[in-house]
């Protein structure tokens, strides 16, 4: 659930748009879906904060807007609710969602105690839950949303962003410095 969060995201975090492109889709059919999306983001996360201490709904809104296309517009919303609500990916099943939504949100879910690397080789094989993954690394990195946090807090979440776009993309992600870092410090 934390937008700055321990959940993933890299300094620098890009869209990518060749995974999983639902772009061609029309985005005006199943504009019902993401309503519903939505509304149900927002009961779910009612309440609820990040670390700096804005509504956590926000970051699923941001995820929402970073990305193209309607599926994936849908799951950036609902991309937390398992997790971190009540609401079950039976619940989505019944409110009428795709299985290809419902599938991508279950891939964006954390278990319980489940490292990192499980939890990112299961969204990197659905390539529609990488697509929000990275949007969501992006938004949970944002520079000035971390500069908001204790250093230690910034440090230690920057590191596992890092981590998490090297899983998603395979590719070493350069050391990032917290942000109001002093000037000539290492």
């Amino acid at each position: 659930m934390d937008t700055v969060s321990d959940d993933t995201a890299g300094a620098g975090a890009a869209r990518d748009d060749t995974v999983g492109d639902d772009t061609a889709r029309d985005d005006t059919v199943g504009d019902d879906d993401l309503e519903r999306a939505i509304a149900i983001a927002t009961r779910s996360h009612e309440g609820q904060r990040d670390k700096s201490g804005a509504a956590y709904i926000g970051h699923p809104l941001r995820v929402m807007a970073a990305v193209d296309g309607h599926d994936a517009k849908v799951v950036a919303v609902l991309h937390d609710v398992v997790e971190d609500s009540g609401v079950s990916l039976d619940d989505l099943r019944a409110e009428g969602f795709s299985e290809t939504i419902v599938a991508a949100v279950d891939a964006l879910t954390k278990r319980p105690g489940e490292p990192l690397e499980a939890s990112m080789a299961r969204v990197v094989a659905d390539p529609l839950a990488a697509r929000v993954k990275l949007a969501d690394v992006a938004d949970n990195s944002d520079a000035q949303r971390l500069a908001a946090l204790p250093p230690e807090t910034r440090a230690r979440l920057l590191a596992k962003y890092r981590r998490t776009l090297e899983l998603l993309t395979g590719a070493e992600q350069p050391a990032t410095q917290p942000a109001e870092q002093e000037p000539g410090q290492p």
